[in-house]
């Protein structure tokens, strides 16, 4: 007979894609007011897609930067985080347009895991009509994609990023 295994917490983490920097220091504000203090923060990268889906709500330009906090979470906490950051999103539009996209998510030792609110057959259930998307697998000192992955994030451009907060989640742990 098996026994439930102890809850690992995970590191909570935001990808922000944004045009306008004071709407981002404004979003970094109420994140750490609604979600706790932030002790992370990634260098900008710039951010586009071959659809243009972001830049014809949001402008050109794009840019994109994670922001990881310092309170570790229970897993499931990914479902409220994504509930707050689409709250968040809501609250920043302007004329029915986003000014800014958050993608809330998590790492553990082995995955990041994407919050979404559309089903796909990767996804699993979380509750609170929120989906977990499996968006890459840590193994053997590197991140891999699956098929499924967003084309940005199965680029490695974002890796050392994503190690720096693997790392600070290990150092709590």
């Amino acid at each position: 007979m098996s026994s439930p295994e102890k809850i690992n917490p995970v590191k909570l983490f935001v990808g922000c894609i944004y045009s306008d920097e004071n709407v981002l220091q404004n979003t970094k504000n109420l994140l750490e007011k609604k979600i706790g203090p932030f002790d992370f923060e990634s260098d900008i990268f710039s951010f586009s897609t071959p659809t243009k889906y972001y830049e014809n709500e949001m402008g050109e330009n794009l840019k994109k930067i994670f922001l990881s906090f310092k309170n570790l979470v229970c897993p499931t906490f990914l479902a409220d985080a994504k509930n707050i950051t689409n709250d968040l999103e809501n609250e920043l539009s302007l004329n029915n347009r986003r000014t800014i996209n958050l993608d809330a998510g998590y790492i553990d030792y082995n995955k990041v895991v994407l919050a979404s609110y559309k089903y796909g057959s990767q996804k699993i259930y979380i509750g609170k009509n929120v989906w977990a998307d499996l968006t890459l697998f840590y193994s053997k000192g590197t991140f891999s994609s699956f098929s499924w992955s967003f084309p940005d994030f199965k680029d490695d451009k974002y890796y050392k990023t994503l190690f720096k907060i693997r790392e600070l989640l290990k150092k709590k742990i």
